[in-house]
């Protein structure tokens, strides 16, 4: 799910030239906040390097934060900001509207064919 309806937020990125790397790295901290550039890598199936240099890019525009684990600083763990909460907000009414509509069609479609 969060590689694939979520894609749809691509006019949220749009204006900055990400790639899709860099929004499966977003959708993936939204949706395991905590995680680890490692972690997403792993899920992805890209490489580490790659993955950390959209996280890096993500940081610097303000979407994410990386933050020092507690318990073992050798882990760097990533939460959105404020900005990066707020966006998925704005990607998730858009979601919903997507939803609806292909949903109303699909029911105007089979009302069409009984």
């Amino acid at each position: 799910m969060i590689f694939g309806i979520y894609s749809q937020s691509s006019r949220l990125f749009d204006a900055f030239d990400y790639s899709l790397l860099h929004a499966c790295c977003f959708w993936y901290v939204e949706a395991n906040p905590g995680t680890t550039s490692g972690s997403i890598g792993h899920a992805a199936n890209f490489p580490k390097r790659n993955v950390e240099r959209a996280i890096k890019r993500l940081i610097s525009d303000g979407w994410m934060e990386q933050r020092f684990d507690e318990k073992d600083r050798r882990f760097r763990r990533l939460y959105l900001t404020d900005m990066g909460s707020e966006a998925t907000e704005l990607c998730r009414d858009d979601v919903t509207e997507i939803r609806q509509r292909i949903l109303a069609e699909q029911g105007a479609s089979d009302n069409r064919q009984s």
